[in-house]
């Protein structure tokens, strides 16, 4: 009798299984990974081995060649389970996050499956809707997938399936709806991806190319200074070096640090170090504070105020010859003024004396003042007519925009190689969903 309970245990176990199969998880939009960006001839997400490897195949075969033919961008998504999405929902996401069909035309389709959900969607971008409008993709739905699903024959549901969307969208008929007028995002030929250690090994060679032209610039610049007989103008010329120094040490991974260190170094030697008076030989000192901006002019004292350069004073404690070095202040906003020669002159402001129209230009001036001496200047410009083209399509777009459901998404990346992508094209919701 226990055999007898032990053997109706299993049988039931075994028509509990065949009645109710064991299901998939449930999966996430962003879970669903683009199949054509590793392999640019994948045109199918199955996270779950569902289908066949023949199936798979045909179907990758099938699609790419509507690629080469139409440039529409084609793709199937076979998905366990979509949980508490929506089928709508849940295509979309992946469509936008894709980026299926090209820019320029939005020519792409996805067939997503989920037969856990016991549900099935065709989504359309723009550019496919007249060629495959709700009623099409309904059609397609109720005749090849939902019959063979409810056989339990989902490699029969989407071979069936992409079988009549290539039919219908290599049709001639259709060819310059569909066709973009952008290249695809890959060569069409196999070449072997970058590697890591060739990458690097271009980094490394930038880096030293870069490395020795901060060492040679170092060198020829600290013979030609070398020879000027002015310490100012030996600490002008070491510090306008400073940037070039400074953004070579940041693209070497500062390996060239070392040469910016040295020019650092001459600069405040040249500038703050010890100095003899060009005139008696004698010592020079640096002023400072109120010294210092007694030996200025009223407009170097300006300068100083408002930051546009700042000034060095040197003074001879032998024969008491004063000597005076500029450094203008990098970023400032000043410049030199046309009329006093103060850096001290400004942009303002524009300012529109005629306003443009779709059949005249307009006129404006800009206008500049010296803070120091007061001098105003207006420079005229003209201002283009209005662009009657740019209009009508800004108004037509606006429209279109209206009468569209959804919003754009963005295009599938892709890399060298024997990677893909799609183009970035967009959805509005166009298709038809459908149950068994």
């Amino acid at each position: 009798m226990k055999r007898v309970r032990i053997l109706i245990w299993m049988l039931g176990v075994l028509i509990w299984v065949s009645i109710f199969p064991a299901q998939g998880r449930d999966y996430r939009p962003d879970e669903i990974a683009n199949p054509n960006i590793a392999n640019r001839y994948e045109y199918v997400a199955d996270p779950e081995s569902r289908l066949s490897a023949s199936t798979r195949r045909e179907v990758n075969d099938r699609l790419q060649k509507l690629r080469d033919a139409t440039s529409a961008e084609v793709a199937v998504a076979v998905v366990p389970s979509i949980g508490d999405y929506s089928i709508e929902d849940f295509s979309e996401k992946v469509f936008t996050r894709w980026g299926l069909g090209k820019k320029d035309n939005d020519n792409g389709v996805l067939l997503l499956i989920s037969p856990d959900s016991r549900k099935v969607r065709i989504q359309t971008g723009y550019g496919t809707e007249g060629v495959l409008p709700d009623i099409t993709c309904g059609q397609i739905i109720r005749e090849t997938v939902i019959p063979n699903m409810r056989d339990d024959c989902l490699d029969c549901a989407v071979d069936e399936a992409t079988a009549m969307i290539s039919k219908i969208m290599t049709d001639p008929e259709y060819a310059d709806e569909l066709r973009s007028e952008l290249s695809d995002n890959y060569t069409g030929l196999e070449e072997a991806p970058v590697s890591k250690e060739a990458l690097m090994g271009f980094v490394y060679i930038a880096i030293a190319i870069l490395w020795l032209y901060a060492g040679i610039s170092y060198f020829l610049r600290r013979s030609k200074i070398s020879k000027l007989k002015s310490t100012s103008q030996k600490a002008t010329e070491w510090r306008s070096s400073l940037t070039t120094f400074g953004i070579l040490s940041a693209f070497t991974l500062l390996t060239a640090l070392p040469f910016y260190l040295l020019a650092l170094y001459h600069y405040r030697k040249a500038r703050y170090g010890d100095r003899k008076c060009d005139l008696c030989g004698g010592k020079m000192r640096l002023l400072k504070g109120n010294e210092a901006l007694g030996s200025l002019t009223p407009s170097q004292q300006f300068e100083e105020k408002i930051g546009s350069v700042k000034y060095d004073v040197h003074k001879c404690e032998k024969c008491g010859n004063t000597e005076v070095t500029a450094f203008s202040v990098s970023g400032s906003k000043y410049t030199r003024c046309p009329h006093c020669g103060t850096r001290a002159y400004h942009f303002i402001g524009n300012r529109t004396l005629r306003q443009p129209t779709y059949h005249s230009e307009g006129e404006g001036i800009s206008e500049y003042r010296c803070e120091y001496c007061g001098n105003q200047d207006n420079k005229g410009f003209r201002i283009p007519k209005k662009d009657m083209a740019a209009a009508m399509a800004a108004a037509a777009a606006l429209g279109a925009a209206t009468r569209r459901r959804g919003s754009g998404g963005f295009g599938g990346g892709f890399g060298g190689g024997f990677g893909g992508g799609f183009g970035g094209g967009r959805t509005g919701g166009g298709g038809a969903s459908g149950g068994w």
